[in-house]
């Protein structure tokens, strides 16, 4: 081989070039992270599998509350309706109540 073939041409970089600072001893690390391997595909397809399982699991409690909270608000609906027409009825009493009232003032000696 001669000469020009193992000599290379120096291209100086375009803008000043600023060394990077030696890490510090506080950026480290105070004990050697281990890694934990990475799981075989087998043991991550029944993951997978596990965790869709208890997703369905979940959505049909989720369900099955809601049913029940379907229910009971049904329920509390129909029991705010009988409220009403008890205090419908009160309010009846009451103004009869009152007439009856207004009636006896009338009558009693002044």
């Amino acid at each position: 081989m001669s000469d020009a073939a193992l000599s290379a041409e120096i291209i100086p970089f375009p803008r000043p070039f600023h060394a990077v600072a030696p890490m510090q001893a506080a950026h480290l690390p105070a004990a050697p992270v281990t890694l934990k391997p990475a799981p075989a595909p087998e043991a991550a397809a029944v993951a997978d599998e596990d965790a869709q399982a208890r997703l369905r699991r979940a959505l049909a409690q989720l369900q099955a509350a809601l049913a029940e909270q379907r229910s009971a608000v049904a329920a509390w609906r129909g029991a705010l309706a009988d409220l009403g027409g008890s205090v419908g009825k009160l309010r009846g009493s009451f103004e009869t109540l009152q007439g009856n009232l207004e009636t006896l003032k009338t009558q009693l000696p002044r």
